[in-house]
């Protein structure tokens, strides 16, 4: 999508106590307040969650039908939706939250450690060379790679 200013960007009464109440030179207070800039100038700056993915619990308490998410920093994300009001589009922010809120409210849970140690046990392969079979490890950074991947999935 293209860059388009919303007509104004709020957030849910919990939301606008919680910014309120930050004091203004702290670190998270700062990247808020990037973020609502960011929104102001544009309101899909954030990455659009799919229908069929948005997270019950923003469903039932707001009853959305649309939902994006913009990371602050690597460690904190910004939910927000779009609404019409009598002067185009709005931008409601929903939640301020740090990656492990995050997950939780979008699903995301650790992999099990067996299912890890499958991985790992699969790095481990053998083939033939020659009539021998020979053992070879993957590098470790190959390793971690691939639990890196399969680290975290959607139930």
């Amino acid at each position: 999508m293209g860059t388009k200013k919303p007509s104004n960007v709020k957030g849910d009464r919990e939301t606008a106590d919680f910014i309120l109440s930050l004091d203004s030179g702290c670190h998270l207070s700062k990247i808020i307040k990037g973020g609502l800039e960011t929104l102001r100038q544009n309101m899909f700056a954030g990455e659009r969650i799919e229908k069929d993915k948005l997270p019950k619990y923003y469903v039932m308490k707001y009853g959305i039908n649309n939902l994006y998410k913009l990371n602050l920093d690597s460690k904190t994300r910004l939910s927000y939706t779009l609404v019409a009001d009598e002067k185009g589009i709005a931008v409601i922010v929903l939640e301020i939250m740090d990656h492990k809120k995050y997950n939780e409210r979008f699903g995301y849970k650790q992999v099990q450690f067996h299912r890890s140690l499958m991985l790992l046990s699969s790095s481990l392969f053998s083939f033939g060379l020659s009539g021998k079979t020979q053992t070879i490890w993957r590098p470790l950074s190959t390793i971690l790679l691939e639990l890196s991947r399969y680290s975290r999935t959607r139930l």
